[in-house]
């Protein structure tokens, strides 16, 4: 992520850019994780 932002930072590319870049990073993130939360709910209801 910081080799990321040093290229943009180097290309010239505008802050808005960056951060809009750097907001969709992290709500894939939490995506991810609430995705991973509702496999292990699943799991653990299957096991049970």
């Amino acid at each position: 992520m910081m080799l990321s932002l040093h290229k943009r930072f180097d290309d010239y590319e505008t802050m808005g850019k960056v951060f809009r870049a750097f907001k969709n990073e992290i709500l894939e993130i939490t995506l991810v994780e609430k995705l991973l939360q509702i496999i292990e709910i699943l799991y653990q209801e299957i096991l049970a």
